[in-house]
């Protein structure tokens, strides 16, 4: 029998089948008898089509038994260099060339990859090798046919699987390990944080114990990323050390080595370290001047970590160097990264055409693009509306954003609040975020709500620290124009206008001295600015009041008066806001023939009652809008919902005491059903809106006190809730 036709699987199979001898035949055809098991087991299950599709390993290949040895090498120490590692190997008799050994290490993906593709994604940036596309092909189709253990056969033979869509589909428990690693690369940030943690925590523990480091490494990295997002920066610093002792010297794992110093640069930004960060940014930066092309994605890599050192001049640099160069995702990240730049800078044009810019604005989060508008609202002079923007993105925040953004909507909520004279609310709301455990609230962020809420701060340590913390230090110290000069410096123009905001004393002294302040028209228009500022408080949860300047009104009102103040106060609650008259009437008045009569006289009579200049209300006959022109409006409303949205936070992060704590508050601003005998149709569609908010806030609530076994709070509170609702 001719040798030649061991290249023919489809003639040695046949030759098979007739003689029945698999030894025999395999030692007649010189090819192992495990080659000729598969084939037969292939044309078995797929027939001739199937066995076509079958992988010929090239003559001139190394044995097998080799090629794993130098694979194994490779995976046990993966700081190997090819002369090393050939050395190593002569010493055990085994005589193979520079070239061989890389083209081993090619094929399990631990060579041939190139610098300008480089991602912290390894299935990215290694290449499809002849004999991975082939037998990925036949998986496949063995798939589509339901032949589950032959694609899983196939599939786990191969020595590197590359990028695809069709891993990550399969049980973990049909792949063998190094499957799995590639499987939880390609997964990431397509699972649950503390799910995908626990699993390759589990793959990392395994690759150490068979001494796999190099795939130790590579989805040690993954987890490294992983405690990055969810903020455990004690935990990630730990993990990195163990890293770095798999890598040794760092030579021949530049992909690997750039991934990990980036992690390890941001952790130590987040943990206040900026002197070591800085220096790791410096390295990062020596790796990449050394390549001639160096990857987009690790330019971008860079960008973040001097973003996390808020150098965002720096980071904007970068950002803009590998914009378009990279893929759409990655693209909007980095819109993402240059929208709060923009936000930093006070920059309200760039901001907006981020915004404007549909494709990029439906890739943020819900809660940021709330994030964005409530500073936009608060800079164009409308904090009510910025505060019904912050308790919205409070609301829907989710639980592994809570870290990144729970600190700047707190912050506008806080300044917009002290911008109508309401600094206790503010203080109030920053306070909470202390409450918060360090895995939720960077240290940065601590420091920086320490000192906004206490009147002494902090002295400046010699080492070095962020801009942030700085410019705080410097603003409660120096005079305007120097804190006004460092923010221009730093890229942190809304920080000097928040902070103006929540410590007004030093503008209306310098304003009184005849110096400048450096705010945009809009801001010194607010109240906290004004001698005689117009602030209306109305609660209507409980018992009827108003205030006026913080000063209470006794006064007594039919409830139609009632209703329609409330009206005014949360349609009109602060300058510009405009209200269609017709609306208002067909509300009040339906059937009545006088009704612009009646409002009139109504209008009338509330400006009387509340001592409101006239000028301050005014009706457009021409356009049918009532306008407000000067008064700012706060209701207990507004109370309710800010609460409410930090009772939902608490709550996804289990702080169960604290959640019990605020839902008291909650129930504090209700002594009876709201808006209670008010009929007119409008008052009845916000009564049924707080109901619905304020039951599905007793379910939520009750539904944990289950879970906690805390019955007897549960008790006292269903007593409530029929009161109530």
């Amino acid at each position: 029998m001719t040798k030649n036709l061991k290249t023919i699987p489809i003639e040695v199979v046949k030759y098979y089948l007739t003689n029945g001898s698999l030894r025999k035949t395999a030692k007649e055809f010189g090819i192992h008898y495990n080659t000729l098991y598969k084939w037969v087991k292939l044309y078995k299950n797929g027939g001739k089509e199937y066995l076509k599709f079958c992988y010929k390993r090239p003559w001139n290949r190394t044995s097998k038994e080799i090629e794993e040895k130098i694979y194994l090498l490779k995976e046990e120490k993966p700081y190997l260099t090819l002369k090393e590692a050939q050395r190593i190997l002569k010493e055990d008799g085994i005589n193979i060339s520079i070239k061989g050994i890389w083209n081993i290490w090619k094929r399990y993906g631990f060579a041939g990859f190139k610098k300008e593709n480089m991602t912290n994604d390894f299935t990215e940036y290694c290449e499809w090798t002849k004999e991975a596309s082939v037998k990925f092909q036949l998986a496949e189709k063995f798939f589509e046919k339901g032949n589950i253990n032959l694609c899983i056969d196939i599939l786990n033979s191969i020595p590197f699987l590359p990028k695809n869509s069709f891993l990550p589909k399969l049980p973990d428990r049909f792949l063998n390990l190094r499957r799995k690693v590639e499987k939880y690369h390609i997964l990431f940030g397509k699972l649950p944080i503390n799910f995908y943690l626990k699993r390759t925590e589990i793959l990392y523990k395994l690759c150490r114990l068979r001494n796999l480091n190099y795939s130790a490494l590579r989805i040690g990295t993954r987890i490294v990323i992983a405690l990055e997002w969810k903020g455990e920066s004690y935990k990630q610093i730990k993990k990195i050390k163990e890293l770095k002792s798999l890598m040794k010297k760092n030579r021949n794992l530049y992909e690997t080595t750039f991934t990990v110093l980036i992690s390890e640069g941001i952790a130590n930004a987040s943990l206040l370290k900026i002197k070591s960060a800085k220096e790791i940014a410096k390295r990062c930066y020596e790796m990449l001047k050394r390549v001639k092309n160096p990857s987009p994605y690790f330019l971008f890599d860079l960008g973040v970590l001097y973003y996390n050192l808020e150098n965002y001049k720096k980071a904007k640099y970068y950002f803009l160097k590998s914009l378009n160069k990279v893929d759409e995702i990655t693209k909007k990240f980095i819109f993402n990264y240059l929208a709060r730049i923009s936000l930093f800078e006070g920059n309200q044009k760039s901001l907006n055409k981020f915004l404007k810019n549909s494709a990029i604005y439906d890739f943020f989060s819900p809660h940021e693009s709330y994030l964005f508008s409530s500073y936009l609202s608060l800079m164009r002079g409308k904090p009510i509306e910025a505060i019904s923007f912050v308790q919205k993105g409070l609301s829907i925040l989710e639980k592994e954003k809570i870290r990144k953004d729970i600190f700047l909507l707190s912050l506008c909520g806080a300044a917009a609040y002290s911008s109508i004279g309401e600094r206790q609310k503010g203080v109030e709301l920053l306070r909470e975020i202390l409450l918060y455990p360090s895995n939720y609230i960077s240290k940065k962020v601590r420091k920086i709500v320490k000192n906004l809420i206490s009147e002494k701060s902090e002295k400046i340590l010699k080492e070095d620290v962020l801009p942030s913390i700085k410019f705080l230090i410097i603003f409660k110290e120096k005079n305007l124009k120097n804190s006004f000069k460092y923010s221009i410096k730093h890229g942190i123009k809304l920080f000097y206008y928040i902070y103006n905001l929540l410590f007004p004393e030093k503008v209306i002294r310098t304003l009184k001295n005849g110096n400048k302040v450096y705010l945009p028209k809009k801001l010194l228009n607010f109240p906290i600015f004004d001698l005689k500022p117009l602030v209306y408080k109305i609660k209507f949860l409980g018992d009827f009041r108003i205030y006026r300047d913080k000063k209470y009104l006794k006064l007594n009102l039919f409830p139609k008066e009632k209703a329609f103040i409330i009206h005014l106060a949360i349609r009109i609650p602060e300058p510009d806001k405009k209200i269609i008259i017709s609306d208002i009437l067909r509300n009040f008045w339906p059937n009545s023939q006088k009704s612009s009569n009646i409002f009139s006289t109504y209008l009338y009579k509330v400006k009387n009652i509340l001592k409101i200049p006239p000028r301050l209300i005014s009706i457009s006959k021409k356009e049918d809008l009532l306008i407000n022109k000067g008064l700012y409006f706060i209701t207990d409303f507004s109370d309710f919902e800010i609460k409410l949205a930090e009772f939902e936070t608490l709550l996804k992060i289990n702080m169960w005491e604290f959640c019990k704590r605020k839902f008291k508050e909650i129930i504090k601003l209700f002594k009876d059903k709201p808006l209670k005998k008010l009929y007119d149709n409008w008052s009845e569609d916000l009564r049924l809106k707080i109901l619905f908010k304020l039951k599905k806030a007793f379910d939520e609530f009750f539904k944990e006190c289950i879970r906690k076994k805390d019955f007897k709070i549960m008790y006292k509170f269903s007593k409530i809730k029929k009161q109530l609702i």
